[in-house]
């Protein structure tokens, strides 16, 4: 079963900037490609979009997705439900049913299994970006995206067990590839501790995002930015509870298993690529 898109048709009524001659010109722009996979018209409009209308830097977004996908398989190679048994148990990435103050969809993220022989960085990435993917294609274009993380139960345990290399990797990705237009990242319960992953990941963040970075020793703080009815209840909110959302993501992954089978294979082809030396992970800014 495949996810159920949004209508292409409601993404143009949405949001009247999105050009369908644009969209075409892209479309065709790919089909000369012959190391990018082919994707319908939906991805491109996310791509567009999350682009703030601007082709070029779209077609760089696109082939940024397609390459770093082909060069990172300890994130996008294996998407199954066997490979992310593990952290769909541990944790939650999910998205809140309500939008931020500023209007931008808001994704919740949590470890709940704080067990640091339960936590694998690769795999709780691949999870992560699994999570991701599958959101934006039942949620469409949107404004732009919060992030929540709580950052409860972190130990220096879990720094210990970071993959500087990989969390570089997956840095650049959502930096320079992922179609969505980052606006808010909000850190809660930040400790000592916490502070020292985040510090970890910072070197490896652009300015504008570090910008967009705000710590909350409690929960009251993000209040300001995130209404609190949109949070779980464990949070004083009006939302599922924690356990919930984790259930009805594992019976969403379930029902979408053949979207992420799909998905594995749209990856850029070196092999194919016309005009320019072979990508790598050097010239990616990924190595």
């Amino acid at each position: 079963m495949m996810p159920k898109y949004q209508d292409v048709d409601s993404q143009y009524s949405k949001d009247p900037k999105i050009r369908k001659e644009d969209v075409r010109i892209l479309l065709e722009w790919m089909a000369r490609q012959p190391h990018l996979p082919k994707i319908d018209e939906y991805k491109v409009i996310l791509f567009l979009q999350s682009c703030y209308y601007r082709i070029e830097s779209a077609k760089n977004t696109i082939e940024n997705y397609y390459t770093v996908r082909a060069h990172c398989p300890e994130f996008f190679a294996n998407r199954n439900l066997r490979a992310i048994a593990l952290p769909m148990k541990s944790s939650v990435a999910y998205m809140l049913p309500k939008l931020s103050v500023q209007g931008y969809s808001v994704m919740f993220a949590k470890l709940i299994d704080t067990n640091t022989d339960h936590f694998d960085c690769n795999n709780l990435i691949k999870y992560f970006d699994m999570a991701v993917s599958l959101i934006l294609t039942q949620i469409g274009t949107s404004e732009g995206h919060a992030l929540v993380v709580d950052m409860e139960g972190a130990s220096f345990g879990h720094v210990a067990k970071v993959n500087l290399n990989s969390a570089r990797k997956y840095v650049y990705f959502l930096q320079e590839a992922m179609p969505v237009r980052v606006k808010e990242i909000h850190l809660l319960n930040v400790s000592a501790i916490s502070q020292t992953l985040v510090n970890l990941v910072k070197p490896f963040l652009k300015g504008d995002i570090v910008e967009m970075l705000h710590t909350h020793a409690s929960i009251d703080t993000l209040f300001d930015y995130i209404p609190k009815e949109a949070f779980p209840e464990e949070y004083g909110g009006q939302s599922d509870t924690i356990q919930e959302m984790m259930a009805k993501q594992k019976r969403e992954f379930e029902e979408n298993e053949s979207y992420f089978i799909q998905e594995e294979k749209e990856i850029a082809d070196d092999a194919k690529r016309i005009g320019h030396s072979k990508k790598t992970n050097e010239s990616l800014g990924i190595g």
